[in-house]
């Protein structure tokens, strides 16, 4: 099998560091079985340190229950490793679809980054003033 039997990846996956411990990885295309590794990848080099992420869904075109399920395993690890996530999805469909499957519970769902990483950084100054430290 030579790389022209292989499917073509219809996404796009990047990462901004968004703050100290915080990154934005944004992802556009679609979401399915030969895309999602990809973005398995970018997660699982932030995941360690138990980063602020937001993943940005807006240029979403698909996903399915890979994608989906990629995002839920990321989520495990980072909350395990002291981290959050928040997700960006202003779309109706992806946001629907993300409601039917419970996602929108474990989850919180903004319209735009800014507003995510308010939430993730707002969250770990009360975390830290909750615990008794004084925020970084």
């Amino acid at each position: 099998m030579d790389d022209a039997d292989l499917p073509q990846l219809d996404a796009a996956i990047t990462t901004l560091k968004a703050g100290e411990n915080a990154y934005v990885v944004s992802v556009a295309g679609e979401l399915d079985l030969y895309s999602t590794p990809q973005l398995v990848a970018e997660l699982e080099a932030l995941a360690p340190d138990g980063p602020e992420l937001v993943i940005d869904l807006d240029g979403v075109s698909f996903i399915d229950s890979t994608g989906l399920g990629a995002i839920l395993l990321n989520l495990r690890r980072l909350r395990a490793a002291g981290g959050d996530m928040a997700i960006v999805c202003a779309d109706d469909t992806t946001r629907r679809l993300l409601g039917l499957v419970g996602l929108d519970l474990l989850i919180p769902l903004f319209e735009t980054s800014s507003r995510a990483l308010e939430h993730l950084v707002g969250s770990v100054v009360l975390r830290k003033l909750q615990e008794g430290r004084a925020p970084s």
